[in-house]
């Protein structure tokens, strides 16, 4: 056998071997990008549960602050329960920036939609929404 065909076999058997790592790598790849896409659906959901308590604690402190009013107690408590509302919306505005960012492209038309499904349930998470989609002015 001659120096020529050994390169040629050689070249041949070599080229094999780089077919089949390259289809190993695009096997291992296409499984990482679903274990990634599955990851993201399992924290899209548990972040959204957490906005939806969030959501249900500022209802329950808006109710309690309602009742303090009406019942004339302590400016002190008052103002605590307020303090307390204002933390639960830094926090949902904190969830909700990034429910947004896990969403690649975000745009007002998908906070409409996300409006539409219940996702933002009033005006203003719409509208805090929309100040953080990419075509806001």
């Amino acid at each position: 056998m001659s120096t020529e065909q050994i390169i040629g076999i050689s070249g041949g058997v070599a080229s094999i071997i780089g077919l089949g790592i390259a289809l190993l790598q695009y096997l291992k790849y296409k499984k990482a990008k679903e274990s990634l896409e599955k990851l993201k659906e399992i924290r899209n959901t548990q972040l959204w549960g957490s906005i939806t308590l969030l959501l249900e604690t500022y209802n329950t402190l808006e109710e309690a602050k309602e009742l303090l009013n009406e019942d004339g107690i302590s400016q002190e408590l008052s103002l605590k329960v307020i303090s307390a509302r204002k933390s639960t919306v830094a926090q949902y505005l904190r969830l909700l920036e990034q429910a947004i960012l896990d969403h690649p492209n975000f745009t007002t038309e998908i906070a409409e939609k996300w409006r539409e499904k219940g996702l933002l349930q009033s005006d203003w998470e719409l509208n805090a929404a929309i100040k953080l989609a990419k075509d806001s002015k």
